[in-house]
Parts: structure tokens; sequence; C-alpha cells
């Protein structure tokens, strides 16, 4: 199997972001409405924004050709979507929030994209099935659980601070990953 001790590698880092920084989103509602004191349609418009920097992200790897060295990508991409969902955490103000949340869609799809990209290249034909399994449980199945744990901290302390607090701890446990890991530096 080529690169089989890189597929756990490489889908680890999707895993701790989808634990620790994905969970933001369920709690988008909540900075609306008690923290920023927004209505529905401000709501739409934080959701819509993330929404669009997603889009962006799409529209930029459409574009752009294949980066050589993709694990710094997906490194600088989640520390960067680590970054905005700190920083929306934080944020009292309804436009620097919708500007976060534009940040967070554009690098956690870029994060996510790039690293499907890099899996389905190193994985041979006859295992692709079940290397996206891993990464599809890495992305989706683990989200939930993140959430869970994020809504227990938030009970425990404020929603700003445990999501601010999970990012941080993402930030560091990803920074680990790549650091210890030099097939990381690309394909």
């Amino acid at each position: 199997m080529r690169g089989s001790t890189n597929y756990f590698r490489k889908a680890s880092m999707t895993a701790v972001t989808s634990v620790l920084v994905i969970p933001y989103i369920t709690f988008v509602p909540l900075f609306a409405k008690q923290i920023l004191h927004l209505d529905a349609r401000g709501f739409g418009l934080l959701m819509a924004a993330n929404g669009g920097g997603a889009f962006l992200a799409a529209v930029t790897m459409a574009f752009t050709h294949p980066a050589k060295r993709r694990g710094r990508v997906v490194f600088l991409a989640s520390l960067a979507l680590n970054t905005f969902v700190v920083l929306f955490a934080v944020s009292r103000n309804h436009w620097l929030s919708t500007l976060m949340l534009v940040g967070t869609g554009y690098c956690m799809v870029l994060m996510i994209a790039t690293v499907n990209v890099m899996l389905q290249h190193l994985s041979e034909d006859k295992m692709r099935g079940r290397v996206m399994s891993i990464y599809a449980t890495a992305f989706l199945g683990f989200a939930p659980l993140g959430s869970l744990l994020a809504g227990s901290l938030a009970g425990t302390f404020t929603a700003p601070a445990s999501i601010a607090a999970m990012a941080m701890v993402g930030v560091v446990i990803n920074s680990v990953i790549y650091r210890r890991r030099p097939e990381m530096g690309g394909l």
C-alpha cells in the first residue's frame, strides 16, 4: 500500500479540526441572538457569509494548479481556520463577525478539500473506498462529538470562551501533528 502510514496522519488533522473547531457552526445561532443581538435576517447573513467563503475556496481550488506542498496548505489553512474561529468567538461586532465567518468558510473548505485530494492521490484504486471512509468518519463522524464537548463546556463556561479555547487547543495539536510528520510537507 503506497503511503498507507500517511492515510491516518493526513486524516488526523481533519479529525482534530472536526472535533475542536467545526462545532463553532452549532453555536452561530446563539452568537447571532445572544451576543450580536441580531434578528433572523442577521443570522441569515452570518450563515451566508460562511457559505460565501466556502464558495470562494471552491473557486480558488478549481482555478489553481495543484499545490506542490499540499501538506503545508492544509496546515496553514488549519491555522487560519482556528484563528478565524477564535476571532469570531471574541467578536462583539456584527460586521467583524461576518467577515470572520467568510474566513472560516474559506479555510475550512480549502483544508478539507485539499486533504481529500491528498488522500485520493495517495491511495491505490483498490484501497480508495476504505481510505475515503476513514476520511469521512474523521470529518463527518467526529463533528457531533465536538459539538457535544463544546456544549458541555459552554454549560460550565461561556459559549465564546469554550469555542475559542477549543480552537486554540486545535492549533496546538495540529501544529504538533505537522511538525512531527515531515511527509505532511506535500506530495
